[in-house]
């Protein structure tokens, strides 16, 4: 529509010409209010390459105004201003873990729509946001209508996971269940001989453990009092001694 062309073009000019930041907000919520049978999606990712693709994503679907916020602080502001019906969160935000900002919204908000967005494709990640109450999961290595699918469903206020993260975590549940089932045996059941782990420093046993509760890289770093990077070098140490491909397996 020439309207969001329109839009998007004074976007632009004004982020090239340093318009004050209030008076952008002003315009774009002024807009927005225009168009009130659209859905109002907000991202908060600080990746400018994501967000233009997911800006693209959405400009096919006329009945979705998208918003985008680079940190949790300028997100809570958009929050205020535009009354997002759906916010789309990144878990690995630079300025503070994405995870801690959706219990924020959630625990102020019971009927808070939102999506968390990840690089990992992470089935404990998954069942740990949703259990925080958001509605769906998407891993950025996911089809891109993936996102779209989920950002509806979010918007209906059904539980949306793609095809593939929903069996992986089903799976696991099942496993975990087996696992910790108080009830007897069957005495036809299977006998396992586990095998030999390689052999582990303490700080990466203390880094697995964080990682299988569900804690991203930041939130690690920060309860081992250790740095990010030194976080990733033990997941790549402990993925060549274990044969893993990524840090979920």
């Amino acid at each position: 529509m020439i309207s969001n062309l329109l839009f998007n073009n004074m976007s632009n000019y004004l982020h090239r010409s340093n318009f004050p930041a209030r008076m952008s907000q002003w315009i774009g919520a002024r807009y927005l209010q225009g168009k009130q049978t659209c859905m109002k999606v907000l991202m908060v990712e600080d990746h400018s390459f994501v967000i233009s693709g997911c800006r693209q994503l959405f400009a096919e679907h006329k009945t979705v105004a998208f918003i985008d916020a680079k940190t949790v602080s300028e997100a809570r502001q958009l929050m205020k201003l535009h009354r997002p019906d759906v916010t789309v969160i990144s878990l690995d935000l630079s300025d503070g873990c994405g995870l801690d900002f959706i219990r924020e919204l959630t625990a102020r908000r019971s009927k808070e729509k939102v999506v968390a967005f990840s690089m990992a494709h992470n089935p404990f990640r998954a069942m740990q946001v949703i259990a925080y109450g958001a509605k769906a999961f998407v891993s950025k290595h996911d089809q891109p209508t993936d996102l779209v699918a989920a950002v509806e469903a979010a918007s209906r206020g059904e539980t949306w996971l793609s095809h593939n993260l929903a069996q992986e975590a089903a799976l696991m549940k099942v496993s975990a269940d087996g696992l910790f089932s108080r009830r007897a045996p069957s005495e036809t059941a299977i006998k396992v001989v586990p095998r030999a782990l390689p052999r582990l420093t303490r700080r990466e046993k203390n880094v697995l453990n964080l990682i299988v509760r569900g804690h991203c890289a930041t939130e690690i770093a920060s309860e081992l009092n250790i740095s990010p990077i030194l976080v990733s070098s033990d997941c790549a140490a402990m993925r060549r001694k274990l044969n893993a491909r990524t840090t979920a397996e």
